[in-house]
């Protein structure tokens, strides 16, 4: 049996036909080498095969990505590429990733100042510690709310889930666009065997399952029987660009708190873990929140100004 490599860092892409459409990978792509410089690691580009051959010579000769053609099989679904994706995140993603330790998850739109080195990952070994996270946050998603929740508890006889709707209308779920987590203690047996089930039934593609309730909720199943430790990272500074979110210390709960949900969580201990910053990075952020809001803004006003033009002029 070969020894387990110790990290990757891994990330499903779009190709765009528009190059400008590139520059937040490329931007990523800076933050992680900063994030990550004191650590070795491998990364992993998922794609569809329709990145355009100078991000990929980027990607392989600046980067030092090793880049990964997703079979067609996962993307048949044209009209629902969130469904797609979705279900190569919570399922297609493992083959790839089953022989590393730790694997991290930065999507195409995460920007991080925060730093990891050694004694980081020591840490999440000496205290047993499963997933590390930056955020939670409740899907309030119609179908998923109505449909997953009693799913569970007629497939796997937990009613969890059906608790914790009553209590909260929604369902608890980690925020996975940036998460660190060891893969042989989040890919149990007990794990595959359920998410096989969920699989089978289709309900991401007919109810649009997202794979972060998914993966908390399949957690959440494992923890009843062997308790979970889950590390918190108390000050960070990460920018979600196409959710135009910036966390922070203050904001990372987003509706949870570990406070607030004991009462369904008895098998999770949560421990906050203290990164250091790059400031270059951190400021890098801001300026490009700043952009964010700007750009969105303009294109507001534009489309006001629009209106009542076309308003004006029709009457």
């Amino acid at each position: 049996m070969q020894p387990l490599k110790k990290i990757v860092i891994y990330a499903l892409v779009r190709g765009y036909s528009n190059p400008l459409n590139y520059f937040p990978q490329i931007i990523r792509s800076i933050f992680i080498k900063i994030a990550f410089r004191k650590i070795k690691y491998d990364q992993l580009i998922f794609h569809e095969g329709n990145m355009s051959l100078w991000i990929q010579f980027l990607y392989k000769k600046i980067f030092n990505v090793n880049l990964v053609k997703v079979s067609s099989s996962y993307f048949v679904h044209k009209n629902n590429a969130y469904k797609d994706m979705c279900h190569f995140q919570i399922i297609g993603v493992y083959p790839y990733i089953k022989d590393y330790e730790y694997a991290i998850r930065i999507d195409e739109d995460i920007f991080i100042s925060n730093q990891f080195d050694n004694d980081f990952f020591d840490n999440l070994r000496n205290n047993n510690i499963d997933l590390c996270l930056y955020r939670m946050k409740i899907d309030k998603h119609k179908e998923t709310v109505k449909y997953m929740p009693n799913f569970f508890s007629q497939e796997f006889n937990d009613n969890t889930l059906v608790e914790i709707n009553m209590n909260h209308t929604g369902l608890f779920n980690f925020y996975n666009n940036f998460i660190i987590y060891n893969v042989s203690k989040l890919y149990t047996k007990q794990f595959f065997k359920n998410l096989d089930v969920i699989d089978k039934s289709e309900f991401i593609y007919k109810y649009r399952w997202g794979d972060s309730t998914i993966l908390t909720a399949l957690y959440l199943q494992d923890s009843l029987n062997d308790q979970k430790i889950i590390s918190i990272l108390s000050n960070p500074s990460i920018f979600h660009q196409s959710h135009h979110s910036l966390s922070s210390a203050k904001n990372n709960w987003h509706d949870y708190k570990p406070s607030n949900i004991s009462e369904f969580y008895k098998n999770f201990n949560f421990l906050y873990i203290k990164t250091k910053k790059s400031y270059f990075a951190l400021s890098s952020i801001f300026i490009i929140f700043l952009l964010d809001f700007l750009i969105r803004t303009l294109g507001i006003m534009k489309k006001y100004i629009f209106n009542k033009f076309n308003y004006a002029k029709k009457n």
